[in-house]
């Protein structure tokens, strides 16, 4: 008894989709960065005549699912999702195929496994289907990018805008001989960083933090220092550094994480710059920065 012959019809059926397939605009704009992408709509209305026409459909299968709460810029809660999805595609006569991706959401409110799975299927028939394509933001997911966001805190340390005594300041930092009376003194005049003099004043706790490193001791064993709460402790060309070091978007937000940059940093806008170049640069597949 002979075996049967196994059906091969999908190989078939991909290729005639492969060559029908027509050039998909880049309509979509991002609302942050102002690129153009092609929007996940434009991809269905392209290719779904064209699975209907060759009898083919695809199913998926989360293979694995990674969820992790974090704090966006402004202090919201956001929802970060990481899923392993499998597509199979189907054909009319049994045969079939796979493809497995990755795909990842962020929100703040519940749909950031919506949008995984949104980035997922995408990016399996972009890829799948050779289909020419550029950045990943989110959302649509490429309508927006989202600031770099930091591991939640339990506690957001007060602050104040009022008007700020400068000469009183001088004065009291004058006084200062170790870093410990340094840190707590921040903490009693910290303002908002959207504060008029917010640069000057961080610009003062810097200089005397520099004078008063050469005197700092050794710390013993049993009393470690204690971690410096002072804005701009890592210069931000040191930050921009590690990021453009970073190959893999994983290591971009672990980098992120680990720096753990201040809001209140003055040098914060070109690190959330730098930070949204790297990660468009890795996506368009330019593993070493520019």
């Amino acid at each position: 008894m002979c075996d049967q012959p196994q059906p091969t019809g999908i190989y078939q059926a991909m290729a005639e989709i492969l060559a029908e397939i027509p050039s998909i605009g880049k309509d979509n704009k991002n609302k942050e960065q102002g690129f153009k992408y092609r929007g996940i709509d434009d991809v269905y209305n392209a290719l779904h005549p064209l699975l209907a026409k060759h009898k083919v459909f695809m199913a998926p299968t989360v293979l694995s699912r990674a969820s992790e709460d974090r704090t966006t810029a402004k202090g919201g809660a956001m929802q970060c999702v990481t899923l392993s999805v499998e597509y199979r595609f189907f054909h009319a006569d049994g045969s079939s195929i796979s493809c497995t991706v990755m795909g990842e959401g962020r929100d703040t409110s519940d749909k950031a496994t919506n949008k995984a799975m949104a980035v997922a299927h995408k990016y399996a028939l972009l890829q799948t289907f050779c289909i020419p394509t550029e950045d990943i933001g989110q959302d649509d997911p490429d309508a927006e990018t989202p600031e770099p966001v930091q591991p939640r805190q339990d506690a957001r340390p007060q602050v104040m805008s009022g008007p700020v005594d400068f000469d009183k300041v001088r004065a009291e930092l004058a006084r200062m001989t170790t870093e410990e009376e340094l840190q707590e003194y921040w903490k009693k005049v910290r303002v908002e960083k959207e504060h008029r003099h917010f640069n000057q004043l961080s610009r003062l706790f810097l200089d005397r933090r520099k004078e008063l490193a050469p005197k700092r001791e050794t710390p013993s064993p049993e009393k470690p220092r204690p971690t410096s709460s002072i804005p701009n402790i890592i210069p931000a060309d040191q930050v921009i550094a590690e990021f453009n070091a970073c190959e893999t978007i994983t290591a971009l937000y672990a980098a992120a994480t680990r720096l753990a940059v201040p809001e209140n940093h003055p040098e914060i806008a070109a690190i959330r710059e730098a930070f949204r170049v790297r990660r468009k640069q890795i996506e368009a597949g330019q593993t070493r920065a520019a």
